[in-house]
């Protein structure tokens, strides 16, 4: 599995074989591939009105109905290897690798705020987006560069906190914000802070995998590394 979106019962998941999609919550699932030429999904990406694929390097597909069909979608995207899609609102931040740029292996983040109709440049000096949250104060994203957070509904973006390497993961909960920074060879952590992210705590975490994923629910917070979640 590669990735997934849904609402309500209709769930989409992006596969090595393609999409698939159910109606009934998970409990059956069929291909959903009409209209796309490619078979295996790289990244997908939900909004209130669109779901946006990613099959074959930096060629996209949408749909307009849920993932029953699909259709080309044009971006100003080269065939340059994409990072990351993420989705907050009606907003998709796509950022990619320009390869052919100076210096090398820059960084570019686009977005779009119409159901991936247009595209803008978002304003950052080669800085990726790996995840991204919307919080009281504003729409906060982890980077290869640290945290940075956005006023503005993600016409803008500042730096935002301490750390400095990879924020490759963020969930809030409880009022606190959680975030997996780039590890301590051997010394996975996760890091909390009650200060909307300008200061930081370290917490050692009692499990040596690399950490992927935090998941917010209810009560408990959920860490996943590459041996699936665990409860924190």
């Amino acid at each position: 599995m590669r990735g997934g979106a849904g609402r309500n019962q209709t769930l989409v998941l992006a596969t090595n074989d393609g999409l698939r999609r159910s109606e009934d919550g998970g409990q059956s699932w069929r291909p959903a591939n009409h209209g796309v030429v490619a078979t295996q999904v790289s990244q997908l990406v939900a909004t209130e009105n669109v779901l946006l694929a990613e099959r074959s390097v930096g060629q996209f597909w949408r749909s307009l109905d849920d993932g029953e069909t699909w259709r080309l979608s044009e971006t100003p995207i080269p065939r340059q290897r994409v990072v990351s899609m993420l989705s907050e609102g009606s907003a998709i931040y796509v950022t990619y690798r320009h390869t052919h740029q100076r210096p090398p292996h820059t960084w570019i983040v686009l977005r779009s705020t119409d159901d991936a109709e247009s595209w803008s440049l978002v304003d950052l000096p080669n800085v990726a987006f790996l995840c991204m949250i919307r919080t009281d104060e504003g729409l906060l994203a982890g980077t290869q560069k640290g945290l940075m957070v956005s006023h503005d509904d993600g016409a803008s973006w500042t730096p935002r906190g301490a750390f400095g390497g990879d924020i490759t993961a963020i969930a809030k909960h409880w009022g606190a914000l959680y975030a997996v920074p780039t590890p301590e060879p051997g010394v996975p952590a996760i890091v909390r802070s009650v200060a909307g992210g300008e200061t930081w705590r370290r917490t050692r975490f009692p499990r040596s995998p690399t950490l992927v994923l935090l998941f917010p629910v209810r009560a408990a917070l959920y860490p996943a590394d590459c041996n699936g979640p665990s409860l924190s």
